[in-house]
């Protein structure tokens, strides 16, 4: 399986067969081309993606003054704030409702980009990928710092990190970027312990595609590796395998008693199965079977499972009907037969956003819709930006562990690309009002986790 760049979007259009890569993630892989896929492609050429004649497709860094204020000073409230990249390609803190803008960074250049920038659970420290091209060679680094932009860490690193996930207690972080191993391109899951004041990075694991999990205490990853293998790995990189046949879905979950986990297995007539396991790997309780692909994210206060099912075979997050499975009756409830394209659950574990593809006016958008057990309300319809798709999107149950769109107190969220008139932007969606406000400028945003 070819290994593309971290940092390139690729889509293949082969007769009979379409392949579509984003970061070092395998998206896709269909026979045939599905409107699901149709859609993915037109959002994909609207959000700004770049063909080139051999297929690849590069991303657009062109930097441009950010029109929206920078107030001086120095912001003391780190709680209840975004996290953004501006226009300028720089990194920002903000109220809400685009007040007291805080820059992080303030030198991005062609030469010096930032990327990943992702909230530490207490809302007291942000870490970010930065790129810095030195003459013929480029430097990767993995910073961290605080809302205010005091820099703590600059880490320099062998690959640049495309994913960045804290643990639980803000005391870690691992991250996954490109590696060789044994002369061979792979991916690998490194940790950096901040909890001493020298900083130490290793390699736990490697291979691809990858995804992890926290444990809820923060002492151990649990990992979803060649779409097939899920193993917990302690922090000193010992594995312990739990099942090799585990394909069809991204990232495994581990539920917040420490003691149960979430993933799919295969049976030997080629369905899957979701399942809770214990820490040895026993099945405890099957939640659904299915054919195809799954993606799934448990609701934080673990009520509710929400679940995508497509019926191509991915070991990455794919677009299909959405369905939320109430775990104490095991009653579940369709909510979208038309194919979803992300969903993220709120703090409270009450409510559901999601994206549904709508064409309307010869035009193709994404429509917010959020689920509450009283029924679905309908909001604006978006385009996503670059950023948000490539990065973002297209591995949502992943990032949905590891960063929020959701306000602390679950009453809005937050999202960047062009509304239905045409307005560009960082977007705050109140639930109790019917459209969005645009905020500030920017191409992605997330919200502080306090």
């Amino acid at each position: 399986m070819l290994l593309p760049r971290w940092d390139l979007l690729y889509l293949f259009l082969i007769p009979g067969e379409v392949m579509t890569y984003c970061g070092a993630f395998p998206i896709k892989r269909y026979r045939n081309l599905s409107i699901s896929l149709i859609f993915l492609s037109a959002i994909l050429l609207l959000a700004g993606c770049v063909t080139v004649p051999n297929g690849e497709e590069r991303p657009r860094f062109f930097l441009t003054l950010d029109p929206d204020r920078t107030e001086s000073g120095t912001i003391d409230d780190r709680d209840n704030r975004l996290l953004l990249i501006g226009r300028d390609g720089n990194l920002y803190t903000m109220d809400p409702n685009g007040s007291r803008r805080q820059a992080i960074t303030q030198n991005a250049s062609r030469t010096l980009i930032y990327q990943q920038p992702t909230w530490s659970p207490n809302s007291q420290r942000i870490a970010w990928t930065q790129i810095e091209s030195r003459g013929s060679r480029i430097q990767p680094s993995l910073m961290i710092g605080q809302p205010d932009g005091t820099i703590l860490n600059d880490i320099d690193l062998p690959f640049a990190p495309f994913y960045i996930y804290w643990s639980p207690d803000s005391e870690r972080l691992a991250y996954l970027s490109n590696w060789v191993f044994q002369n061979s391109p792979s991916l690998a899951l490194r940790l950096v312990d901040l909890s001493d004041e020298e900083v130490e990075t290793e390699t736990i694991a490697e291979g691809q595609p990858f995804y992890f999990s926290w444990s809820p205490n923060g002492q151990e990853l649990l990992s979803h590796v060649s779409n097939s293998v899920v193993s917990i790995y302690t922090l000193q990189g010992e594995q312990e395998a739990l099942s090799d046949a585990s394909s069809g879905f991204p990232a495994p979950q581990w539920l917040t008693d420490g003691e149960r986990l979430l993933f799919s297995i295969d049976d030997m007539q080629g369905q899957g199965h979701l399942v809770i396991s214990d820490r040895l790997g026993t099945e405890v309780e099957e939640l659904t079977s299915y054919s195809g692909s799954i993606s799934f994210n448990l609701a934080p206060n673990e009520e509710w499972l929400a679940y995508t099912i497509s019926e191509q075979n991915s070991g990455a997050a794919g677009m299909g009907s959405l369905y939320v499975q109430n775990l104490a009756t095991t009653s579940t409830i369709e909510l979208s037969t038309d194919p979803v394209l992300a969903f993220f659950w709120s703090p409270d574990g009450k409510k559901l956003a999601f994206m549904q593809f709508e064409v309307s006016d010869n035009q193709t958008g994404l429509r917010w819709k959020v689920w509450q057990e009283d029924g679905i309300t309908e909001y604006d319809t978006f385009i996503p930006t670059r950023v948000f798709m490539r990065n973002y999107l297209a591995f949502f149950d992943q990032y949905a562990q590891s960063i929020s769109i959701w306000a602390p107190d679950s009453s809005a969220f937050v999202y960047a690309g062009s509304n239905s008139v045409n307005q560009r932007g960082i977007f705050v969606q109140k639930l109790e009002e019917e459209r969005p406000t645009r905020v500030s400028s920017g191409v992605f945003a997330i919200w502080s986790p306090k």
